[in-house]
């Protein structure tokens, strides 16, 4: 194995691109004062591994190595070194007969090392050089002063460089490797029996632990089979009420019904009664018009008869007069028998009538009590109704409940319901509600967060700690209320995410809660968007460019940043 070739280009003095090609048994390089020997040996040890700009006779960092310009040329933006071994003897453990390692170095700091052409690691070159004496500190390469500092150096020194050049140097370092893994080892060993006594002395407390969680669990199941137990027999109670209600309600609108007709029925004799009345109130006036003119003609007739009594010079027979007088008189009669016949028939239908109208007020008096009856009925009906969808929605919401909290951490239970805590509300998850419909894309958007606690000040949450550590209860995150602000997105942003196809709202303007909790929420979902589907989320994403989070109603989340989880 040979070094065959050095191409350099930006490195240093060498500005342009330099192909240095070394022949085999070459040993050395010489030059006069400037002529960049120093350079060539620099790019070598460079390409190899060395960190210290220091070494490479540079001023702050490592960029400095890259060609700074000069009156005729422009400064670098990168510096590029590259050997190339000859490996026909196979001495390097690779398969390829050249070897070519590359280095390269940007203005911005950033170093890349290159096996031929291959991307790869500083530790992937020291490997494959690995005791073929071949490194930055190689003897192989000896620079200026480097023989006289040899020459004066105390044996210890010169033993280290003997055994490099005899190869011993990669077995003292696996060796001192070897050393570093076992005391390692030792110390984690040690760390695992500080751990495994730890566990010991936890052991006990943990059984209490369990024990209490096992009645706790025990009494929780309990108490959700009597809460359901005791709401079915409401549900049941409430259910009968309703049926009975429901069959008085149908009799009630029988009756009515029945009244209904049967007032309209007397209507109809009443409107009957009325036009005969009218039409015997008429027979009567005929009658009396009759009568008074029959009245008047018995008067002027008694007034004819006196004056032919009187007036002697005529001669009238009395006889014929005192006859229509008496005929007269018997019309008279006839006429005000028949007034008294239609007077008694008047004054019966009017008797009639006056039954009849106050059993219309009674049917009327009867129709609204059944109708404020079957108000109140009704109103009974819908509060039964009300209070059946309100069992219901206690029914679901307490399952909810238990199924949340069955959800929640352990030691997160163990602080909601521990009731010598003050200032303590409840879990976040615990403190909102929303649609059906968004559940699933505010269960993602809260992710880790559902569980954190939500208390009123620091004091709180200290007191909380404590009470964990102390009882070792586990581990749980508290937002005090006092300390916690809300997130808001720009406003010129939430005015154009608003336009975009698929935009449902921000998180928090989807559940409700309250006001008290308002800073709370807007910092954990404040800046959270909800989409309809996936590819629009992925079209607002690209539009924002990836700079805010987004969920899908299915539960598909777009972290800032481009990340994106689902399943």
């Amino acid at each position: 194995m040979y070094l065959k070739h050095i191409i350099a280009h930006g490195f240093k003095s060498f500005a342009d691109k330099v192909n240095i090609d070394f022949g085999n048994g070459i040993t050395g390089i010489v030059g006069p004062n400037g002529s960049g020997k120093s350079n060539v040996v620099d790019a070598v040890r460079w390409v190899l591994g060395e960190q210290s700009i220091k070494s490479l006779r540079g001023d702050d960092k490592m960029t400095d190595v890259i060609f700074s310009g000069s009156k005729s040329r422009r400064a670098m933006n990168v510096a590029s070194v590259t050997l190339v071994f000859d490996n026909t003897d196979k001495y390097l453990n690779v398969p390829y007969e050249e070897v070519s390692i590359t280095r390269r170095v940007y203005k911005d700091g950033t170093n890349e090392y290159l096996l031929n052409n291959e991307r790869c690691r500083l530790k992937d070159i020291t490997d494959v050089l690995l005791d073929t004496g071949v490194a930055k500190e190689s003897f192989n390469i000896i620079s200026q002063g480097k023989i006289e500092e040899i020459l004066s150096s105390k044996p210890e020194d010169r033993r280290v460089i003997f055994e490099e050049a005899a190869g011993v140097l990669k077995y003292k370092k696996r060796k001192e490797e070897a050393l570093r893994k076992l005391n390692r080892t030792n110390e984690n060993m040690e760390r695992v029996q500080d751990i495994i006594d730890e566990l010991e002395i936890q052991v006990s407390p943990l059984k209490e632990q369990k024990e209490k969680a096992c009645i706790y669990k025990e009494k929780q199941e309990q108490l959700k089979e009597i809460e359901v137990a005791v709401i079915t027999t409401d549900i049941q109670t409430l259910h009968t009420k309703y049926e009975s209600s429901k069959k008085r309600l149908e009799a009630l609108n029988e009756e009515l019904l029945s009244i209904t007709t049967n007032n309209q029925q007397n209507e109809a004799t009443i409107s009957k009664y009325k036009n005969d009345l009218a039409h015997m109130e008429e027979t009567i006036n005929v009658l009396q018009k009759d009568y008074v003119s029959a009245s008047t003609l018995v008067e002027k007739l008694n007034g004819q008869k006196q004056m032919l009594l009187e007036r002697k010079k005529y001669e009238v027979d009395d006889q014929v007069i005192h006859q229509n007088a008496m005929r007269l008189k018997e019309e008279i009669m006839n006429l005000d028998t028949q007034v008294l016949v239609l007077l008694e028939e008047i004054s019966l239908e009017e008797e009639n009538l006056k039954r009849i109208l106050k059993h219309h007020e009674e049917l009327k008096n009867r129709e609204m009590i059944l109708k404020t009856s079957k108000e109140k009925k009704n109103q009974m009906l819908r509060s039964i109704l009300s209070k059946i969808d309100g069992t219901h929605h206690t029914i679901h919401r307490l399952e909810e409940a238990i199924e949340t909290s069955a959800s929640l951490p352990y030691a997160v239970r163990s602080v909601l319901n521990e009731p010598r805590l003050s200032g303590i509300h409840d879990a976040i998850s615990k403190l909102f509600e929303t649609e059906e419909r968004y559940t699933e894309a505010l269960s993602v958007a809260l992710s880790g967060q559902a569980s954190y606690i939500v208390c009123e000040n620091e004091r709180s949450a200290k007191e909380a700690i404590e009470y964990l550590k102390k009882n070792r209860l586990g581990r749980a995150t508290f937002y005090p209320m006092n300390i916690i602000k809300a997130k808001k997105l720009d406003d010129s942003i939430f005015y154009e995410l608003k336009k975009q196809p698929g935009f449902i709202g921000l998180a928090v303007d989807l559940i409700s809660y309250a006001p008290i909790y308002d800073n709370i929420m807007r910092n954990v979902l404040g800046l959270t968007a909800v989409v309809d589907n996936m590819d629009n989320a992925n079209a607002i994403a690209r539009k924002f460019q990836y700079r805010i989070r987004i969920v899908t109603l299915t539960g598909e989340l777009l972290q800032p940043g481009g990340a994106m989880s689902g399943g």
